[in-house]
């Protein structure tokens, strides 16, 4: 699947599902929207990481790295597609910033930069 074809699956996807009423977060999805996303923003640059469905208690995701692994835990209390899709791309960004951006993992201008490409490519407010 090309950049392009992946993220009009991403931007179609939130459009069919934006309320549907019985999300479940699996391992699963979580791999299979990883790859996606992945080829569509990071053109496939980005590494299986470990993930874990966990109760966060003030956040939707985490994305926690060092020298020898990287792991994104997803809050498992998320209940719709958007939510998740933009969690996990938030996660990734934070995972692209890490490998590819000096290890430095947060909010600021290259954060700002991702922010502004998934809202306009793909309509995932992260």
């Amino acid at each position: 699947m090309t950049s392009s074809a992946a993220k009009k699956k991403v931007t179609a996807h939130i459009c069919r599902y934006k309320n549907e009423a019985n999300f479940e977060l699996t391992y699963r999805r979580i791999s299979y929207w990883f790859n996606i996303i992945n080829n569509a923003a990071f053109r496939n640059k980005l590494p299986l990481p470990e993930f874990k469905i966990k109760k966060l208690k003030s956040e939707w995701g985490w994305c926690i790295a060092d020298e020898n692994s990287m792991v994104i835990k997803i809050n498992k209390g998320i209940n719709n597609r958007e939510l998740f899709l933009a969690t996990l791309a938030h996660e990734l960004v934070h995972q692209y910033q890490y490998m590819y951006e000096g290890g430095i993992m947060n909010h600021k201008e290259s954060f700002k930069k991702w922010k502004r490409f998934f809202k306009r490519y793909m309509k995932i407010d992260i």
